[in-house]
């Protein structure tokens, strides 16, 4: 995965309404914790980049790709034999490839999908979503590492977060579910 980050210094600085210059190197290193840890928690990369993957032919028509949204498929073949683009749809969103005709043969590792997925630019809520995870980072140094999820001025409460989510905030899990891929592989 990139670990190019998912917002800035600066976005995280507005959000918080620090000035520039204060603790800038911090930022800095919590963007970039809490970017890799949407890419972790999504498993997958917002990046745009040229990919290369072998799948098991199950004796269906469809293979459904790691990473989406899918840009272009400049490759597709089976046990080594180029499968020709006017043969094959492609759902960007869903992140498939699919013969309009016929199935791909049973085989370990016999179909292999070269393609171009991801993001030209972070989408805005995913952006926000590190935005916010970056802040509660910053926010939780005087907390032991626990972020605070509500907070009550009068007769003063704080809740924390229950650590439950892989580390992202209830929040940041509640707006990066829908990019979260989750794909099932027979284990062997």
């Amino acid at each position: 995965m990139s670990n190019l980050p998912l917002t800035s210094l600066s976005a995280v600085q507005q959000y918080l309404g620090l000035s520039g210059g204060t603790d800038d190197e911090l930022l800095t290193e919590l963007v970039a914790r809490a970017s890799d840890g949407v890419r972790s928690y999504c498993g997958r990369d917002f990046a745009p980049a040229d990919r290369h993957e072998y799948h098991d032919g199950d004796g269906g028509d469809t293979v459904l790709l790691e990473q989406r949204p899918v840009a272009e498929v400049f490759a597709l073949s089976q046990d080594g034999a180029g499968i020709a683009a006017e043969d094959f749809a492609v759902y960007a969103e869903a992140g498939m490839v699919r013969l309009k005709s016929g199935v791909f043969g049973r085989g370990a590792r016999n179909v292999y999908v070269g393609y171009r997925a991801g993001y030209e630019s972070v989408p805005g809520d995913v952006e926000q979503a590190a935005i916010e995870w970056t802040a509660g980072l910053y926010r939780a140094r005087g907390a032991g590492g626990r972020q605070a999820t509500s907070e009550r001025v009068g007769d003063y409460a704080v809740t924390y977060d229950d650590g439950e989510g892989e580390g992202a905030p209830a929040n940041v899990r509640a707006a990066l579910d829908p990019y979260r891929v989750i794909l099932a592989r027979p284990v062997r």
